[in-house]
């Protein structure tokens, strides 16, 4: 649908917005709105969080509908509440994170009780009824912000903004009755964005769901319907075809370590130090970021081994059951205790034990196995005593290229899909940041009857 422009504009002189409408205006944040960080109760411990008592909310604890996940968020006790009435949030708040993941916005609609904020938000509160709480948060959530926000902040390793540099941010302030129609608006139609969205998100785990269930079948029962079938002996694995074995992992590896358990000093030039987190999309791959560590700590690292080509690497702590197949080494590397490299003998081939290790049983057994401490953590010695369904290399062969062909067609509907969702998103951002700067004009798109109901909600 196509929206009309306003009849006059003028300039704005601001990133991403060259001009606004004639009648608006702009004024920076310092001018009209309460900006607050904590300042006060510093050296905040885990160990004083309490199960009750008011909310503390992190910028972990926004949610994906805008606002803030109450049930998730940490309490504190009272008399550390009372410490700080600045940090203190009220209804109809904008809180945005200024580290980390800088510039993510959350708007307090509700608030179901005392709440303040952690060391790393900001409240953005309108003093001046210059604007109203939801039409500054679909401005804060535009490019025009982001940008803004990219420009300002700082840091190398560790981003940030200050309160100072959010304060000269300049808002585009059309008349309020004109907001709440834009809110409105944006409120209406990102609602039917979200919605399509969701149902495309929901086809991809049903597709994911399908892709997993043909492997899981392919490799615990193989291609033949009809072969007669005996019970593995292992509960969890259940009947599997009478001529395959039932074989502990640690009998089908020559390698099944863990990486360091060490603690080694980063590097701005060195080799990667790699982990769970280097995995992404049944690959192994390098990132921008990766830590990296001196020659002399990679190679007490790598004493006992170096990962080579055709490794599976498999997530034991924290990403537990992530997977993936080490390609062509472009360099050597290092790798963390969360991952487990795994290097196959010749009783089985590789893509066929990554492929069993995507199967439900599989990824089950880990889940039911797996120990906590700081975090959930698979054992080396659980897994070596995992139980691997085993047929012949020849039939290996056969199941893995029958895999490869079918997990390819279902890889391009997902892929599809999430395209069609990156375009919805793109859309969705394209359609706001030309409603809160004035491309269109959506002042007719709303009735007074909606506005006022959007007011109510």
């Amino acid at each position: 649908m196509s929206y009309q422009p306003y009849p006059e504009y003028k300039d704005s002189v601001m990133p991403k917005t060259t001009k606004i409408p004639n009648h608006w205006s702009l004024e920076k944040i310092k001018f009209n709105s309460y900006v607050k960080g904590r300042v006060g109760w510093q050296n905040l411990r885990k160990d004083e969080y309490t199960e009750l008592g008011p909310y503390l909310v992190t910028g972990a604890h926004f949610d994906k509908k805008d606002g803030v996940n109450w049930e998730a968020c940490y309490h504190v006790s009272e008399e550390r509440y009372q410490l700080d009435k600045d940090i203190w949030i009220k209804k109809n708040d904008l809180l945005m994170t200024k580290d980390g993941t800088i510039g993510k916005i959350a708007h307090i609609k509700e608030l179901p009780g005392k709440a303040c904020l952690n060391s790393h938000l900001l409240i953005i509160r309108d003093l001046q009824q210059k604007y109203i709480a939801r039409y500054a948060y679909y401005l804060l959530i535009s490019p025009v912000f982001k940008v803004f926000v990219a420009l300002r902040q700082s840091g190398t390793t560790f981003h940030g903004i200050t309160q100072e540099a959010v304060e000269e941010f300049k808002l585009i302030l059309p008349p309020l009755l004109e907001q709440k129609a834009i809110a409105t608006f944006l409120d209406r139609e990102t609602a039917k964005i979200d919605k399509i969205i969701a149902k495309q998100q929901k086809l991809i785990e049903l597709l994911q769901e399908k892709r997993q269930a043909v492997i899981s079948h392919a490799v615990t029962k193989g291609l033949d319907p009809n072969v007669k079938m005996k019970d593995s002996g292992v509960e969890w694995l259940g009947e599997i075809p009478e001529h395959w074995d039932s074989i502990k992992l640690k009998l089908l590896t020559v390698l099944l370590k863990d990486g360091t358990h060490s603690s080694f000093k980063r590097v701005d030039e060195g080799y990667r130090l790699l982990g769970v987190r280097n995995i992404r999309n049944d690959l192994f791959i390098f990132r921008d970021d990766d830590s990296k560590i001196s020659e002399v700590d990679f190679k007490t690292i790598t004493k006992s081994f170096l990962v080579m080509s055709g490794d599976i690497q498999l997530g034991i702590i924290g990403g537990i059951g992530k997977v993936a197949l080490v390609q062509k080494l472009k360099e050597k590397f290092a790798t963390q205790r969360n991952v487990a490299t795994i290097r196959v003998n010749k009783r089985v081939i590789n893509k066929f034990l990554f492929y069993f290790f995507k199967s439900f049983m599989f990824q089950n057994y880990l889940l039911k196995n797996a120990g906590y401490s700081a975090q959930p953590a698979v054992y080396l010695g659980t897994l070596g005593s995992c139980n691997i369904s085993t047929p012949s290399l020849t039939e290996q062969k056969n199941i893995i290229t029958y895999l490869n062909q079918k997990t390819a067609k279902i890889d391009v509907l997902i892929n599809k899909t999430q395209t069609a969702i990156a375009l919805l998103k793109e859309k969705r951002i394209a359609l706001i940041t030309a409603a809160v700067t004035g491309k269109i004009d959506v002042r007719n798109e709303v009735t007074p009857k909606e506005i006022e109901e959007a007011q109510n909600d």
